[in-house]
């Protein structure tokens, strides 16, 4: 679910492997090579080119939260509450993803991959949560052309 168009999955699919091939190319380096250059290659280009792919995702979020406050408007008084409960559990949760997203491009090599999977772990958990909200409150109808992928 994490990116719903194919081009989006290429360009996940391309990310998620470009640090482990340029790990991988550093680890093959000869002895001789090694003492020249024994730093990870910066990655700079990928996280930024993950973090742009991220901000899209988080643009369509919120134009996703948008479109369900709109028809929770017509929500009776105790649903209304606990959908606002529910969004404010979800914006908190995509504040946090923002913050660690932006806290990124200070991660090199190993520790980018790290940190990579549980912002991914964490994405998926925001659109779970929303899929979730639009399900209990509105029967799983929505525009799901603008819902987030996870």
């Amino acid at each position: 679910m994490f990116f719903g168009n194919p081009k989006s999955r290429v360009l996940f699919s391309s990310l998620l492997l470009a640090p482990v091939l340029t790990l991988g190319a550093c680890e093959s380096e000869t002895e001789e090579t090694r003492g020249e250059s024994s730093t990870i290659p910066d990655n700079t280009s990928v996280i930024d080119e993950y973090q742009m792919a991220m901000r899209s995702q988080i643009a369509q979020l919120n134009r996703q939260i948008a479109l369900l406050d709109e028809r929770a408007e017509d929500l009776g008084e105790d649903a209304r509450e606990r959908y606002n409960q529910s969004i404010e559990a979800i914006k908190q949760q995509r504040n946090e993803f923002e913050v660690a997203l932006t806290n990124l491009q200070a991660e090199t090599g190993a520790a980018w991959a790290e940190v990579k999977v549980g912002l991914e772990r964490s994405w998926n958990d925001i659109t779970t949560a929303v899929d979730e909200t639009r399900q209990e409150f509105f029967n799983g109808e929505g525009d799901d052309d603008n819902a987030p992928t996870g």
